[in-house]
């Protein structure tokens, strides 16, 4: 919501330190220009190989390895990190996954269809939401879906 051209942040009943507050029934409503604001997302998959997920993401996507903490992996392409974490139970990577916002979308399919990388349900098309958007799933069983606003 906007407020004399400031956005208004909507606060918990519980909040305690709300500056400027105004009460409503439901909620505390706050106006701050110094607010922290989302700025990124970070995912964070399940890895059931260390070895493995590091060659797969470097070699199939692209990725740079960046570092390994006793399995916890930190990757990175472009401006997106992608960190992986270990995990034996097989079950668990294949009921996660994230949703990569591209541009260029058809130039990165083209990339990685070659490769083989393209879930066989996930080829390129546009979607009612108006994405372009194509999907992967990597070595562990996660799934990746890469898409590209087509606009309002």
């Amino acid at each position: 919501m906007i407020k004399n051209n400031k956005p208004i942040y909507f606060m918990p009943d519980f909040f305690q330190g709300a500056v400027n507050k105004f009460v409503t029934s439901e909620h505390y409503i706050w106006e701050n220009n110094t607010c922290a604001m989302l700025r990124s997302a970070v995912p964070i998959l399940a890895s059931l190989d260390e070895d493995e997920t590091v060659k797969f993401y470097t070699e199939k996507l692209g990725f740079t390895f960046h570092n390994s903490w006793d399995g916890y992996l930190i990757l990175s392409r472009d401006e997106i990190q992608l960190h992986l974490w270990p995990t034996k139970d097989p079950e668990i990577p294949k009921n996660t996954g994230c949703y990569i916002n591209v541009t260029e979308v058809e130039k990165l399919y083209a990339e990685y269809e070659p490769r083989g990388v393209v879930h066989p349900h996930g080829k390129l098309e546009t979607k009612p939401w108006r994405m372009k958007q194509f999907s992967i799933l990597d070595n562990n069983g996660n799934i990746i879906h890469f898409g590209e606003s087509m606009g309002d």
